[in-house]
């Protein structure tokens, strides 16, 4: 009995530890100073909700492929190193752009980057990166901003633009926050500020853009017949003409962009 259970442990955990791709930006002792790696761990879609108990769902709605996690000792400090490959480059700055709260943004990195003393979290291409150390000291914030240049190094592709989102994008200096909405759990975990708004609508993808005394919504649906549920829901019966501006209550406005884009504007 002891061999069967055994056997079924090892099958359980095999997903967990699966083979690195061959383009997948890795880490290792040979490219890394003064450091030991503990532990390299890989999780794809089918293993992740073994990784982390709760949080899989959102990984998996904005478009999740496989997860390396790293266990490094550099000079006595510990940094815990999680690499996610998304679907694409929208997908990947969706989980960044969730995750980021109250941070230093000021670019480090790139412009899509985000530190405090115990963590840093970067955007780059089709991945996300989180590095966590365990002292919050200036000189483990500053290894983890190493860490994260070494990767960067090794990571190919475009990363998602705001302006390729929409046109006459309102200028940079005027906005304070992106977050791109694939899913509700990403509205719930990103742009809660939109829930009442949002909640059960389908079959859209959506920029918040927040500013200091407002916040706009950029929402892109599959198709006009999606739209078109949603105008209703918000009790636009009559389609607005385009480019028309629409009373929602007394603080948030509603223009009709295009057949499948809608943008919202809403006073703090």
């Amino acid at each position: 009995m002891k061999y069967i259970i055994q056997l079924l442990i090892t099958l359980y955990c095999l997903p967990a530890f699966g083979q690195i791709p061959d383009d997948f930006p890795r880490l290792t002792e040979d490219n890394l100073e003064n450091s030991s790696i503990e532990s390299e761990r890989t999780y794809t879609a089918e293993s992740l909700f073994g990784y982390m108990n709760g949080g899989a769902e959102l990984y998996l709605e904005y478009g999740f492929d496989r997860l390396v996690v790293y266990e490094i000792d550099i000079d006595g400090n510990e940094y815990k190193v999680e690499v996610y490959r998304m679907d694409d480059p929208e997908a990947a700055f969706g989980i960044y752009s969730v995750s980021v709260f109250r941070c230093d943004t000021s670019g480090l990195i790139n412009d899509y980057s985000c530190q405090t003393d115990y963590q840093l979290q970067v955007c780059k291409g089709k991945y996300y990166i989180s590095i966590v150390n365990d002292s919050g000291k200036p000189e483990a914030a500053g290894q983890s901003i190493k860490l994260a240049e070494k990767l960067q190094t090794l990571i190919q592709g475009d990363s998602f633009k705001i302006s390729a989102f929409i046109e006459d994008l309102p200028a940079k200096e005027d906005i304070t926050k992106a977050t791109l909405i694939k899913c509700e759990l990403g509205l719930y975990n990103g742009a809660y500020d939109w829930y009442d708004i949002l909640e059960g609508v389908d079959n859209y993808m959506g920029l918040v853009l927040e500013k200091q005394d407002k916040s706009d919504i950029i929402l892109k649906f599959k198709d006009i017949f999606s739209q078109t549920q949603f105008l209703e829901t918000v009790g636009i019966r009559s389609r607005p003409e385009k480019n028309q501006e629409v009373n929602i209550d007394q603080n948030t406005t509603l223009t009709v962009i295009s057949d499948v884009v809608v943008m919202i504007h809403r006073l703090r």
